[in-house]
């Protein structure tokens, strides 16, 4: 099997693509712009097709001609541009496609208010929130006044983290959002801050149907896999809600004064994290593969319980795995290692790590120099 990853943003398609790898796809074609052009130069990629996803005619003939070559390849739709330009080229879409959103559920998901009016029409828990045309809509007592202090303000239509802010006065509300000069001027929802930690759901789902589904939470370089029925409910409720098909990610927080959970927003495509539970025994970019499940059987599930984040340059114990680990975890880090945008990425985080490294020493050395201070004798010598 031929598949055809489109996407255009480069940290989605990555993940996806080292998921095909794991899974022992050979022969991969990436459909996507400019800024995943860096990946023709991957071992796993056979070919990188340059796209304008804003001119149709040009894409749907691009796609055409790779059915010519590919006839029983499989599209994989990467992220929500690639969802949307497959909506509009429609019928002219010549392969078959794993399952995705309809173009309505896709936009409700894909924007943080609409997904936030959807929650509260399905009685699912979010925080209070309100939504504002623009920063300058923005008026801090009264905000403040609805929502309690800090509050969280952050675009309606933007993805990974990009805009969002954390307002705990006037002066924050001020110098990161209305009187920046680089922060949009789009809609915002503004929301109550919960006191908490952040715990996500990865999950593939058919017509509404749960068909894989984990829930995780990063707790330094781990991501470790739990089982949460209650957040699974949730949402196993906002798939049927929605009649949602295709791979989606949902943000969620564990309130530290009671214990509930609520749903922040959704991210209706694969997601950053994907080698991570594919790591660990749960690939969804394979699942979204299946054409049938058998009646009444329960959604995939990760088999092992964490994973280690960190690239296995950085993992010394891990690199008998390069060699030895012929499994999902071994698949992976081969894949990693050998990736060259992926030792960029290395390359490009070494100064930061060790920086922070330095400015740990003085602090050990101090921290050292306490402990002896205070040890058994100490006053004496």
């Amino acid at each position: 099997m031929t598949l055809i990853l489109i996407g255009s943003q480069i940290r989605i398609v990555l993940p996806v693509l080292q998921a095909a790898h794991a899974m022992g796809a050979t022969r991969v074609v990436v459909f996507g712009t400019q800024e995943t052009r860096q990946l023709r130069w991957s071992p796993w990629v056979r070919r990188h097709v340059l796209a304008d996803f804003g001119d149709l005619e040009r894409s749907a003939s691009q796609l055409e001609e790779l059915a010519r070559e590919h006839p029983q390849a499989v599209i994989v739709p990467c992220d929500c541009p690639a969802i949307r330009l497959l909506h509009r080229l429609g019928p002219r879409v010549p392969l078959a496609t794993t399952p995705m959103p309809s173009s309505q559920v896709l936009e409700t998901l894909d924007d943080k208010w609409r997904f936030h009016l959807l929650c509260e029409a399905s009685a699912l828990p979010v925080p209070p929130a309100v939504c504002v045309s623009g920063k300058h809509q923005l008026e801090f007592t009264r905000l403040a006044a609805t929502l309690g202090v800090p509050f969280v303000v952050k675009p309606t239509n933007a993805s990974g983290s990009l805009g969002v802010v954390v307002v705990r006065s006037e002066q924050d509300l001020l110098d990161h959002v209305v009187l920046d000069g680089t922060y949009g001027d789009g809609p915002l929802v503004v929301q109550r801050y919960i006191e908490g930690r952040d715990i996500d759901v990865d999950l593939f789902a058919v017509d509404g149907e749960l068909r894989a589904v984990t829930t995780h939470e990063v707790k330094g370089c781990w991501m470790e896999f739990i089982h949460d029925p209650v957040l699974e409910e949730m949402a196993s409720a906002l798939c049927r809600a929605a009649g949602y098909s295709g791979p989606m990610n949902l943000d969620a927080r564990i309130e530290q004064a009671t214990g509930r959970i609520f749903l922040l927003e959704s991210n209706p495509r694969f997601w950053a994290s994907l080698a991570m539970p594919a790591a660990c025994g749960l690939n969804f970019l394979a699942e979204s593969l299946r054409t049938s499940w058998p009646a009444g059987a329960q959604p995939q599930r990760p088999a092992l319980a964490r994973c280690n984040r960190r690239h296995p340059l950085l993992r010394p114990r891990d690199w008998w795995r390069l060699l030895a680990d012929r499994g999902s975890q071994g698949q992976l880090m081969r894949t990693t290692l050998f990736d060259p945008y992926t030792l960029g990425e290395l390359a490009a985080s070494l100064p930061a790590m060790a920086r922070r490294a330095m400015q740990r020493r003085p602090l050990r050395g101090l921290a050292g120099a306490v402990r002896s201070a205070h040890a058994p004798g100490a006053l004496q010598k």
